[in-house]
Protein backbone atom coordinates (compact mmCIF):
# COMPACT_ATOMS: atom_id res chain seq x y z
CA UNK A 1 0.00 0.00 0.00
CA UNK A 2 1.16 3.63 -0.30
CA UNK A 3 -0.09 6.94 2.33
CA UNK A 4 -0.20 10.53 0.62
CA UNK A 5 -0.95 13.38 2.65
CA UNK A 6 -3.22 15.94 0.34
CA UNK A 7 -3.88 19.24 2.40
CA UNK A 8 -5.96 18.08 5.45
CA UNK A 9 -6.55 14.68 4.30
CA UNK A 10 -4.32 10.86 3.93
CA UNK A 11 -4.98 8.90 0.80
CA UNK A 12 -4.59 5.66 1.22
CA UNK A 13 -3.79 3.04 -1.92
CA UNK A 14 -4.13 -0.54 -1.46
CA UNK A 15 -3.26 -3.00 -3.88
CA UNK A 16 -6.13 -5.76 -2.43
CA UNK A 17 -8.73 -3.16 -0.51
CA UNK A 18 -8.76 -0.30 -2.86
CA UNK A 19 -8.56 3.62 -2.05
CA UNK A 20 -9.83 5.18 1.33
CA UNK A 21 -9.63 8.86 2.86
CA UNK A 22 -9.09 9.68 6.24
CA UNK A 23 -9.27 13.24 7.48
CA UNK A 24 -6.53 15.04 10.06
CA UNK A 25 -8.06 13.07 12.88
CA UNK A 26 -7.54 9.77 10.67
CA UNK A 27 -11.16 9.29 10.72
CA UNK A 28 -12.37 7.49 8.15
CA UNK A 29 -13.96 9.92 5.05
CA UNK A 30 -14.89 7.50 1.79
CA UNK A 31 -13.31 4.73 0.04
CA UNK A 32 -13.15 3.83 -3.00
CA UNK A 33 -13.61 0.31 -4.99
CA UNK A 34 -10.46 -2.04 -6.52
CA UNK A 35 -11.48 -1.45 -9.79
CA UNK A 36 -7.80 -1.72 -10.99
CA UNK A 37 -5.24 -4.13 -9.53
CA UNK A 38 -3.41 -0.93 -8.17
CA UNK A 39 0.34 -0.69 -7.46
CA UNK A 40 2.99 2.58 -6.78
CA UNK A 41 0.73 6.04 -7.45
CA UNK A 42 1.67 9.78 -7.95
CA UNK A 43 -0.64 12.18 -7.12
CA UNK A 44 -0.20 14.86 -9.70
CA UNK A 45 -3.41 17.14 -8.79
CA UNK A 46 -5.77 15.14 -6.30
CA UNK A 47 -8.68 13.91 -6.87
CA UNK A 48 -8.30 14.44 -10.44
CA UNK A 49 -5.63 13.67 -11.68
CA UNK A 50 -3.56 10.36 -10.53
CA UNK A 51 -0.83 8.21 -12.03
CA UNK A 52 -0.58 4.78 -10.82
CA UNK A 53 0.93 2.16 -11.86
CA UNK A 54 -1.87 -1.05 -12.28
CA UNK A 55 -3.13 -4.09 -14.26
CA UNK A 56 -6.29 -3.12 -15.80
CA UNK A 57 -8.95 -5.76 -14.79
CA UNK A 58 -11.30 -4.65 -17.75
CA UNK A 59 -8.92 -5.24 -20.66
CA UNK A 60 -6.30 -8.07 -19.63
CA UNK A 61 -4.55 -7.42 -22.90
CA UNK A 62 -3.38 -3.78 -22.47
CA UNK A 63 0.18 -3.78 -21.94
CA UNK A 64 0.25 -0.04 -20.36
CA UNK A 65 1.75 -0.42 -17.04
CA UNK A 66 0.73 3.31 -16.28
CA UNK A 67 -2.35 5.25 -16.47
CA UNK A 68 -4.07 8.53 -14.91
CA UNK A 69 -7.07 7.94 -12.98
CA UNK A 70 -9.55 10.46 -11.49
CA UNK A 71 -11.09 10.06 -7.96
CA UNK A 72 -13.53 11.94 -7.98
CA UNK A 73 -16.45 10.24 -8.72
CA UNK A 74 -17.83 7.33 -7.12
CA UNK A 75 -15.64 4.80 -8.53
CA UNK A 76 -12.21 5.32 -10.33
CA UNK A 77 -12.08 6.66 -13.91
CA UNK A 78 -9.02 5.93 -16.29
CA UNK A 79 -8.18 9.38 -17.95
CA UNK A 80 -5.69 8.09 -20.22
CA UNK A 81 -2.77 4.49 -20.26
CA UNK A 82 0.77 5.13 -21.56
CA UNK A 83 3.78 3.00 -20.79
CA UNK A 84 3.58 -0.36 -22.72
CA UNK A 85 7.16 -1.55 -23.91
CA UNK A 86 5.70 -5.03 -25.65
CA UNK A 87 2.65 -6.13 -27.54
CA UNK A 88 -0.17 -8.56 -25.93
CA UNK A 89 1.11 -12.21 -25.64
CA UNK A 90 -0.99 -14.17 -28.15
CA UNK A 91 -0.35 -17.17 -25.94
CA UNK A 92 -3.45 -16.78 -23.09
CA UNK A 93 -1.56 -18.36 -20.57
CA UNK A 94 1.98 -16.45 -20.94
CA UNK A 95 2.12 -13.82 -17.72
CA UNK A 96 3.45 -10.81 -18.37
CA UNK A 97 4.34 -8.64 -15.42
CA UNK A 98 3.29 -4.74 -15.42
CA UNK A 99 3.92 -4.13 -11.47
CA UNK A 100 6.43 -1.28 -11.57
CA UNK A 101 8.11 0.87 -8.70
CA UNK A 102 8.06 4.22 -9.23
CA UNK A 103 8.92 7.69 -8.35
CA UNK A 104 8.34 11.27 -9.42
CA UNK A 105 10.90 13.37 -11.22
CA UNK A 106 11.83 17.31 -11.14
CA UNK A 107 11.61 16.52 -15.54
CA UNK A 108 8.34 16.09 -15.47
CA UNK A 109 8.28 12.85 -15.57
CA UNK A 110 9.00 9.64 -13.72
CA UNK A 111 11.39 7.06 -12.88
CA UNK A 112 10.44 3.26 -13.12
CA UNK A 113 12.01 0.22 -12.29
CA UNK A 114 10.64 -3.40 -12.51
CA UNK A 115 10.41 -5.36 -8.98
CA UNK A 116 13.22 -8.44 -9.76
CA UNK A 117 15.54 -6.19 -12.10
CA UNK A 118 17.45 -3.26 -11.41
CA UNK A 119 16.68 -1.27 -14.54
CA UNK A 120 15.60 2.43 -13.78
CA UNK A 121 14.08 4.03 -16.71
CA UNK A 122 13.37 7.89 -16.96
CA UNK A 123 10.36 7.87 -18.22
CA UNK A 124 8.04 10.90 -19.86
CA UNK A 125 4.38 11.59 -19.48
CA UNK A 126 3.76 10.43 -23.14
CA UNK A 127 5.86 6.96 -22.48
CA UNK A 128 9.16 7.81 -23.39
CA UNK A 129 12.16 6.83 -21.94
CA UNK A 130 14.78 9.32 -21.45
CA UNK A 131 17.26 7.34 -19.73
CA UNK A 132 17.99 3.72 -18.80
CA UNK A 133 20.77 3.37 -15.87
CA UNK A 134 21.29 -0.85 -15.20
CA UNK A 135 22.88 -1.88 -12.35
CA UNK A 136 24.24 -5.41 -11.69
CA UNK A 137 25.48 -6.02 -7.86
CA UNK A 138 26.59 -9.88 -6.97
CA UNK A 139 23.89 -9.56 -4.68
CA UNK A 140 20.52 -8.75 -6.89
CA UNK A 141 19.87 -11.38 -9.14
CA UNK A 142 18.46 -9.46 -12.32
CA UNK A 143 15.88 -12.21 -13.46
CA UNK A 144 12.57 -13.39 -11.59
CA UNK A 145 13.50 -15.53 -8.60
CA UNK A 146 10.55 -17.50 -7.51
CA UNK A 147 10.39 -17.72 -3.51
CA UNK A 148 11.44 -20.85 -1.98
CA UNK A 149 10.69 -21.25 1.56
CA UNK A 150 14.11 -23.17 1.96
CA UNK A 151 15.62 -20.44 0.74
CA UNK A 152 16.39 -16.62 1.60
CA UNK A 153 13.95 -14.21 -0.29
CA UNK A 154 15.52 -12.88 -3.44
CA UNK A 155 16.02 -9.21 -2.99
CA UNK A 156 13.78 -6.63 -5.06
CA UNK A 157 13.33 -3.29 -5.59
CA UNK A 158 11.12 -1.71 -2.95
CA UNK A 159 10.59 1.97 -3.53
CA UNK A 160 12.63 5.08 -5.19
CA UNK A 161 12.66 8.71 -4.60
CA UNK A 162 14.23 11.71 -6.26
CA UNK A 163 15.64 14.44 -3.92
CA UNK A 164 16.14 17.88 -4.68
CA UNK A 165 20.01 17.87 -5.97
CA UNK A 166 18.22 15.20 -8.48
CA UNK A 167 19.88 12.33 -7.12
CA UNK A 168 18.08 8.81 -7.13
CA UNK A 169 17.69 7.35 -3.38
CA UNK A 170 16.67 3.41 -4.22
CA UNK A 171 15.72 0.99 -1.58
CA UNK A 172 15.70 -2.51 -2.00
CA UNK A 173 14.72 -5.13 0.49
CA UNK A 174 17.49 -8.30 0.77
CA UNK A 175 17.19 -10.98 3.41
CA UNK A 176 17.36 -10.50 7.26
CA UNK A 177 19.48 -12.77 9.13
CA UNK A 178 16.10 -13.94 10.66
CA UNK A 179 14.62 -14.72 7.41
CA UNK A 180 13.62 -18.22 8.43
CA UNK A 181 11.66 -17.08 11.25
CA UNK A 182 9.78 -15.02 8.42
CA UNK A 183 8.51 -17.83 6.56
CA UNK A 184 4.87 -19.21 7.52
CA UNK A 185 4.53 -22.53 8.89
CA UNK A 186 2.33 -24.90 6.19
CA UNK A 187 1.64 -28.07 6.53
CA UNK A 188 2.75 -31.22 3.75
CA UNK A 189 1.01 -30.44 0.53
CA UNK A 190 -0.52 -27.00 0.90
CA UNK A 191 0.36 -24.72 -2.09
CA UNK A 192 -0.81 -21.38 -1.22
CA UNK A 193 -0.08 -19.47 1.41
CA UNK A 194 -2.01 -16.13 2.19
CA UNK A 195 0.76 -12.92 2.37
CA UNK A 196 -0.43 -12.16 5.46
CA UNK A 197 0.84 -15.02 7.10
CA UNK A 198 4.60 -13.98 6.24
CA UNK A 199 6.41 -11.97 9.09
CA UNK A 200 7.91 -9.21 6.54
CA UNK A 201 10.17 -7.91 8.83
CA UNK A 202 12.00 -11.01 10.19
CA UNK A 203 12.45 -11.96 6.41
CA UNK A 204 13.40 -8.44 5.31
CA UNK A 205 16.32 -5.61 5.58
CA UNK A 206 16.64 -2.64 3.30
CA UNK A 207 19.21 -1.62 1.40
CA UNK A 208 19.87 1.86 -0.17
CA UNK A 209 21.85 2.91 -2.97
CA UNK A 210 21.97 6.69 -3.69
CA UNK A 211 22.77 7.31 -7.23
CA UNK A 212 23.79 10.50 -9.21
CA UNK A 213 21.72 9.41 -12.68
CA UNK A 214 23.60 12.22 -14.98
CA UNK A 215 27.28 10.52 -13.96
CA UNK A 216 25.54 7.03 -13.56
CA UNK A 217 27.05 5.98 -10.24
CA UNK A 218 26.13 5.01 -6.67
CA UNK A 219 27.53 7.75 -4.78
CA UNK A 220 26.85 5.84 -1.30
CA UNK A 221 25.13 2.93 0.02
CA UNK A 222 23.74 2.18 3.23
CA UNK A 223 22.54 -1.28 4.99
CA UNK A 224 19.35 -0.05 7.28
CA UNK A 225 18.70 -2.67 9.85
CA UNK A 226 14.99 -2.95 10.06
CA UNK A 227 11.67 -3.46 7.18
CA UNK A 228 11.17 -0.36 5.18
CA UNK A 229 7.50 -0.52 3.81
CA UNK A 230 7.40 3.02 1.79
CA UNK A 231 9.04 6.32 1.30
CA UNK A 232 6.47 9.09 1.58
CA UNK A 233 6.72 12.11 -0.91
CA UNK A 234 9.45 14.14 1.36
CA UNK A 235 11.47 11.49 1.30
CA UNK A 236 10.66 10.05 4.61
CA UNK A 237 11.04 6.24 5.44
CA UNK A 238 8.57 4.48 7.31
CA UNK A 239 9.96 1.42 9.44
CA UNK A 240 8.02 -1.22 10.37
CA UNK A 241 8.02 -2.23 14.17
CA UNK A 242 6.75 -3.80 17.10
CA UNK A 243 6.50 -2.71 20.84
CA UNK A 244 7.30 -5.47 23.46
CA UNK A 245 4.16 -6.47 23.82
CA UNK A 246 4.02 -7.44 19.97
CA UNK A 247 1.80 -4.33 18.91
CA UNK A 248 2.66 -3.42 15.75
CA UNK A 249 3.75 0.36 14.58
CA UNK A 250 5.42 2.69 11.91
CA UNK A 251 8.12 4.72 13.16
CA UNK A 252 9.00 7.45 10.45
CA UNK A 253 12.32 8.51 9.92
CA UNK A 254 14.47 11.42 7.52
CA UNK A 255 16.85 9.96 6.27
CA UNK A 256 19.92 12.44 5.07
CA UNK A 257 23.11 12.33 2.96
CA UNK A 258 25.98 13.60 4.25
CA UNK A 259 28.95 14.35 2.09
Amino acid sequence: FSIHPVADSIVVMDRSKGTIVLGSDLKHVRALPRSLSMGPALLLHWPDSVLVNAQRRDRPGDMNPFHVVSFRGSEPTILRSFGAEREAPTNPREFVNLRRVIAASASRGLWSAEYNRYRLNLVSMDGQVSKTLVRAPNWFPNEPTPMNMNEPPPPHIAAMYEDSAGLLWVFTRTAAPTWKEGYPRVGPGAREVSVSAFEMDKLYRARLEIIDPRAGRVVTRHDIDAHMIGVLPDGSVGIYKTTADGEPYVEIKRLVLRR
